[in-house]
């Protein structure tokens, strides 16, 4: 959507940590209040799958969006930089923040007593951690190139369903 630019880098990276950052955040303040972690996990993750599925089309419709605000109101690169972060945030905050939040509620589902929690949350966040690596570099190394990235996306969707379905 944004090319390769130094912009287009900033502004995922950026959505992205902020909205695991939120996720982790708003997830981690409530953890201990929610019955079920699990489940709520899996929704979680059927929002990030629905989310995969429909965010290429909401970006393809920023498109004429752009080009409506850029031949009216003519802005100069920054203005018209900041708005276009804008619509990337609005459209990535949502399954940002829900990958954020997933962690802190399998922690809580994977903690039960009090001694256990660093060797069991460590144990955990390596294994995300871990996921995410092999994640990326599948899709970007093995997937983005064999399949192109509406089949790469339709995969990763159809995970996160497959988990949705094992929780």
């Amino acid at each position: 959507v944004f090319g390769s630019t130094t912009f287009a880098t900033a502004t995922v990276l950026s959505v992205f940590m902020g909205g695991l950052a939120l996720g982790s955040w708003l997830a981690g303040r409530k953890a201990d209040q929610i019955q079920r972690p699990f489940l709520w996990y899996g929704i979680l993750e059927g929002i990030i799958g629905v989310w995969a599925l429909i965010a290429p089309f909401m970006f393809d419709a920023a498109t004429p969006l752009y080009k409506i605000i850029w031949q009216y109101f003519h802005l100069s690169a920054v203005p018209f930089g900041i708005l276009r972060y804008l619509v990337a945030l609005c459209i990535l905050l949502v399954p940002t923040t829900c990958m954020g939040a997933t962690l802190p509620l399998l922690s809580k589902y994977v903690t039960d007593k009090l001694e256990d929690v660093g060797n069991k949350i460590g144990t955990l966040y390596a294994a995300n951690t871990l996921g995410a690596v092999g994640g990326a570099a599948l899709a970007g190394l093995s997937l983005l190139p064999a399949l192109g990235l509406s089949r790469t996306t339709l995969v990763a969707a159809v995970i996160n369903f497959l988990l949705v379905a094992a929780v």
